[in-house]
């Protein structure tokens, strides 16, 4: 029920209340024709409704409803009784109209009939304005005081002075339709400003004139009835478009944040398609383990992997984080906006990518063991193949001088003569004999590259097939020439003992001088100061076998002096002489010269060698135990507020991008060592593999922080949470945490959200659905997901209804909204987007279903 509003009665007389009457006509007449057609409209409010019909029809244009018929009789009892049928539906809507008859209107009197007006008015289109729960009146004040709060000049108090300038007006179209009007270039006096608000009002918003801007500027205080029915014609044009727009934005946001979502999802799905391929092709690329055929084809392998874990892995692990981050940013926006997390098919889920990377990392381990081996395996070949040349070319010299010795014809003209070839054979032969074994180790270094499939092995089978054809003949032409001079010797029997003595000790000699010169030719290849020392060892040993071997040299030149006094000056049982077997001597000597040079210049090597070591190990082993520092660090949980938290995140973050440029020195350190063919370093104690593994998992662990403390700033912002909650979330998700994976499983879940207080009701059927939707797909329950379930318990934010509602207010309260409707209100973009997702609404040509798509995005 409502009564008349009365305002204070002014103290000037009846000037004041002829202008407030005048006022109130002017405007009271202008609402009422806003009712009727042309044809309808009133010009004379006192007497348009002297027989009751127009206000019939005004009563139904404002109420909505059927009246009865009006009596059609022109005399004053039939119209009395139509004023009355008004009257009486006005009262049945509980409007009272104190004081104010039938008679009063029939007689037209002017006060009761404006009286009466204002109580529609204020009944019909004042008290349907509600503001923050205020009465009609004073929400409609606040109503005004919102929308003209920051204009210069405003200050809306009440409904008579606070208008008379005319600035409230302009400052009430300018904050809605700022294109109608310029408020910083106003005309300079008030009723300039009125006319201007009222021309504005009535030719562009359809604001019928209710006001005259010169009776509002003369009088001290303008009639508040009339001020407040012009004002609410503005409330009711500018609401109804503001509730439009507040759909229209409703409807907005949510499109954006869909169509965000969908290239989020897109962009996700992208990125792990290419990096699970790319990682694909690198598993099966590094999965081979085909040997080698040569040093130069496992060189370019090598440099190739090498690359890969110095530059591909590196940028992609960064990627690989980024992912992940991305990931976790979609889901969070997901679940502070109430809508269904996001499954990727399988093989795409976070945990595919972990496992693909893990798998990847061991099978870049197994490869770099293998190619270690087979650098060694190679390595070893090429130094067999270098001594089969060595050795085949020392045999190759030696076989040239013997087969001319065992094809000899000669068998001398006495026993003396025939003694001095055998004998001479003999030493050939025992040469030959002591030789075999030679032959035979070149042919187990033959048959070790062949089965190791050595590149060159058929060029090597080759020297030593004609070394066989060589040696097979020069010991048949042996067993030939030992044959005639035995039957030779049936007729020459004279020995020279000492001659035979001295070809004996020559022949003895001469296969150590060869063999030792051998050892001492042979290559010198070391890999550390420890094999250094192996060789100089080896060295001294040969320098002892020598100086043992001195007496042997003093007992052939003995024999040799003997054979002088004697007055022999030949030999003809060896080829040797004194000067010769001196020679010899002084060949080893010089080989004994040039292998100790060889071993000083290697020593020298491995010395570099051991200063390349120790350049890496100094940075490496500082730049590990950094990392290991930084990581110690970050498992501590800082405290604070979560804007401090992620400061100090940050500063993590900003020590763990300080460790590249020193992870970049130990990459160059590393190559430097692998370039000198240096594999091993008992200095360092971590490796740059191990290095970089590190680094990897840091920044990943310092990005998860960074990335989960955000999300828990968004979920606070968005779900209201105080921080002293988040924190008492973080410490009971972290206490069931136990293998601080950042995710909880089946049982540590239960637990947790029974230590913050979360009410499982009656059985586990709730319990069973919450791990159903938040952790068995996922592999655990992400600690976004845990706060997101706890606030979820807490406020409801019933985000659909409300989507389906802005649908609604578009559509015209319509079950189905049509094409032209969404790009009349939404943005173009955003109308497409909803375009290629609403389906057909069914039985409705160009109609669109909104409350399924509405339920679509929700659940």
């Amino acid at each position: 029920m409502t009564e008349i509003i009365k305002g204070t009665e002014p103290n000037d007389g009846r000037t004041q209340d002829a202008l407030w009457q005048k006022q109130q006509i002017k405007s009271f007449t202008a609402w009422v024709n806003t009712h009727f057609n042309k044809p309808d409209e009133i010009t004379d409010i006192a007497t348009a409704f002297n027989d009751g019909t127009k206000l019939m029809k005004l009563v139904e244009r404002i109420s909505g409803d059927k009246l009865p018929p009006p009596e059609k009789g022109k005399m004053k009892l039939h119209k009395i009784q139509n004023i009355n049928k008004a009257l009486d539906h006005i009262a049945a809507k509980g409007v009272k109209l104190a004081g104010i008859s039938s008679e009063e209107i029939y007689d037209c009197n002017l006060k009761m009939i404006l009286g009466m007006v204002w109580v529609l008015i204020l009944n019909f289109q004042i008290n349907d304005i509600s503001v923050e729960e205020m009465s009609a009146r004073d929400g409609l004040l606040l109503w005004c005081q919102k929308k003209t709060a920051g204009y210069s000049g405003c200050n809306v108090q009440n409904f008579h002075t606070s208008w008379q300038d005319g600035r409230a007006f302009c400052a009430l179209i300018h904050r809605h339709r700022p294109d109608l009007l310029d408020y910083n270039n106003l005309p300079s006096n008030s009723k300039d400003r009125l006319n201007l608000a009222f021309k504005v009002a009535e030719e562009d918003l359809g604001i019928p004139q209710m006001l005259d801007a010169e009776d509002m500027v003369n009088s001290s205080r303008p009639d508040e009835r009339s001020v407040m029915t012009y004002v609410s014609a503005y409330y009711h044009c500018f609401a109804g478009s503001n509730r439009a727009e507040v759909a229209s934005r409703r409807i907005e946001n949510v499109l954006s944040f869909q169509k965000q979502v969908v290239d989020m999802i897109e962009e996700y799905e992208t990125r792990c398609s290419s990096l699970l391929k790319w990682i694909a092709e690198k598993h099966e690329l590094l999965s081979g383990v085909d040997p080698f055929s040569t040093m130069g084809a496992f060189k370019v392998s090598f440099q190739e992997f090498n690359n890969f874990k110095t530059n591909e892995k590196p940028e992609k692990a960064e990627e690989k984080i980024g992912l992940e981050a991305h990931y976790s940013n979609l889901q969070t926006m997901l679940r502070i906006n109430n809508r269904p997390a996001y499954h990727p098919e399988e093989g795409k889920l976070v945990s595919d990518i972990q496992k693909a990377w893990n798998d990847l990392s061991i099978v870049e381990k197994n490869r770099n063991t293998f190619l270690h081996k087979e650098k060694d395996r190679l390595e070893k070949l090429e130094r067999l193949a270098r001594k089969f040349k060595t050795k085949s070319s020392i045999h190759s010299k030696w076989a040239s001088g013997k087969i001319e010795h065992v094809q000899s014809t000669s068998v001398g003209h006495d026993v003396g003569s025939v003694v001095e070839l055998i004998k001479q054979l003999d030493a050939v032969l025992s040469d030959i004999d002591a030789h075999s074994a030679r032959v035979t180790n070149l042919g187990e270094i033959v048959n070790e590259l062949e089965a190791a499939d050595y590149e060159k092995v058929e060029d090597i089978k080759e020297t030593y097939g004609k070394i066989q054809e060589d040696w097979s003949e020069l010991n048949e032409a042996g067993s030939r020439r030992k044959k005639q001079l035995e039957e030779e010797l049936l007729k020459q029997q004279r020995l020279d003992e000492l001659r035979l003595n001295f070809a004996k000790l020559a022949a003895s000699i001469s296969s150590w001088t060869e063999a030792t010169s051998e050892e001492l030719m042979e290559d010198i290849t070391t890999s550390s100061m420890d094999d250094v020392a192996q060789e100089e060892a080896a060295f001294e040993e040969i320098q002892r076998d020598i100086s043992n071997k001195k007496s042997n040299f003093d007992e052939i030149a003995a024999v040799s002096k003997q054979m002088e006094e004697a007055g022999i000056t030949s030999n003809q049982y060896t080829p040797h002489t004194r000067e010769s077997i001196q020679t010899m001597w002084q060949e080893i000597k010089d080989a004994v010269a040039a292998r100790r040079e060889k071993l000083t210049q290697e020593k020298s090597r491995q010395e570099d060698c051991e200063s390349l070591r120790l350049q890496f190990a100094e940075p490496a082993n500082k730049l590990g135990k950094r990392m290991e520092d930084i990581s110690s660090r970050i498992s501590v949980l800082p405290t604070g507020s979560l804007e401090e938290q992620l400061s100090a995140a940050n500063v993590y973050a900003e020590e763990v991008a300080e460790c590249k440029p020193e992870l970049d020195v130990c990459n160059e350190l590393d190559k430097r060592l692998q370039d000198a063919n240096i594999f091993q370093n008992a200095y360092a104690m971590y490796s740059t593999s191990e290095l970089v593994q590190k680094y990897d998992k840091l920044a990943s662990a310092v990005r998860r922080n960074i990335t989960t403390i955000q999300n828990q700033i968004l979920m606070r912002d968005k779900s209201g949470i105080s921080e002293e909650q988040m924190k008492e979330y973080k410490e009971a998700f972290n206490h069931f945490d136990h293998d601080k994976s950042g995710r909880l499983g089946k049982n540590d879940f239960r637990s947790a959200i029974l230590a913050v207080g979360y009410d499982l009701g009656e059985g586990d059927a709730k319990f069973e659905q919450l791990w159903q939707d938040n952790g068995e797909k996922d592999g655990g329950v992400s600690f976004e997901s845990f706060t997101d379930i706890i606030s979820r318990e807490q406020k409801d934010e019933g985000s659909m209804a409300q989507l389906v509602e802005s649908f609604r207010t578009l559509a015209g309260d319509k079950d189905y909204i049509t094409e032209a409707e969404l790009r009349r209100d939404l943005k173009k973009e955003l109308a497409d987007f909803a375009l290629t997702k609403l389906k057909p609404y069914p039985g409705v040509q160009d109609g669109y279903d909104y409350k399924s798509f509405s339920e679509g995005i929700f659940n």
